[in-house]
């Protein structure tokens, strides 16, 4: 066994502390099945732009900046990039952290299509010029072998100081971290992986519905008077059932905090990593597999 990619992680849970038995435990649990190999193999570990934080529109997140999460997930990957550094001295680790993920089988990014292609309209919950950046499936694929062959690989981090970055961490998971943490060593281990546009709410709609083949696709945006009582009545539920919702407080505070935008510029220049397609070929290929998809649905 040469390679380990971990991707599995719950991006919702009941509360914070499933959040991190969820995304961190299991991190532990299998970094340490891979220290007792003979060989030990290269452990490449897909975290999120969700653990750097909320960027500016005019600029966006490079690696080796500080580290802000503002959500439960943006903090639970944090959290298992803290666990990985305190095992760098006996494996191989590197890092990865895409944007906005899209493409087959993403469900989340299929919900936004299927509400353009059926009623022409993008909700979106602010017309703020806060912008965003996407990944493709594919180029995170691509980026994930380049790094497990010749990426960098994180540094160790001492226990102690990692149990300080644990207890900020699991201090008021409700609020955004007042004091950014500091990146691993100008970033190193640890690579961006985007398109190189950003996009507004809106620009998203209008990308949207253009690969839906769609001559206009109306932008609407959604009051904050209906989506704070959406949130608590889908957190009502959550906690009778046990399940988590995908609209919660905790992510009305991330879509609230800002721009979600990073630069794969280091990947780029270090890796030769390149988009496999643009973004509009992209859009395009991930609605033909969702209309494919519907189709096999309507036969059975």
């Amino acid at each position: 066994m040469d390679f380990v990619f971990h991707l599995a992680a719950a991006t919702a849970a009941p509360s914070f502390k499933k959040m991190l038995k969820i995304n961190c435990e299991a991190t532990e649990n299998l970094l340490k099945v891979c220290v007792e190999q003979e060989k030990k193999p290269v452990f490449v570990y897909v975290s999120s732009l969700a653990a750097t934080g909320p960027s500016t529109p005019e600029r966006p997140h490079e690696e080796l900046d500080k580290c802000a999460p503002v959500s439960w997930y943006g903090k639970s990957k944090l959290f298992s990039e803290t666990i990985l550094r305190t095992y760098a001295d006996r494996l191989p680790i590197t890092v990865i952290r895409p944007p906005m993920l899209f493409g087959p089988f993403d469900h989340e990014v299929r919900r936004w299509l299927t509400a353009i292609q059926k009623s022409g309209i993008f909700f979106i919950p602010f017309l703020r010029n806060f912008r965003f950046s996407l990944a493709h499936a594919e180029d995170v694929s691509s980026l994930l072998l380049l790094a497990a062959e010749k990426g960098e690989r994180l540094p160790l981090m001492e226990s102690d100081e990692a149990a300080e970055i644990f207890q900020i961490l699991k201090t008021n998971p409700d609020r955004k971290l007042q004091t950014g943490i500091l990146a691993a060593e100008a970033g190193k281990g640890i690579y961006f992986v985007s398109q190189p546009e950003t996009f507004t709410y809106v620009g998203l709609g209008k990308l949207f519905g253009k690969a839906l083949g769609r001559k206009f696709t109306l932008i609407l945006p959604l009051s904050p008077l209906l989506m704070h009582p959406a949130c608590f009545l889908m957190e009502c539920v959550s906690k009778l059932t046990g399940t988590p919702c995908t609209l919660s407080k905790d992510k009305l505070r991330e879509i609230n905090a800002g721009s979600w935008s990073c630069t794969a510029d280091k990947a780029r220049k270090q890796l030769g990593f390149e988009n496999l397609h643009s973004l509009e070929e992209q859009c395009e290929s991930t609605v033909e597999w969702m209309k494919n998809d519907q189709k096999k649905g309507q036969k059975k």
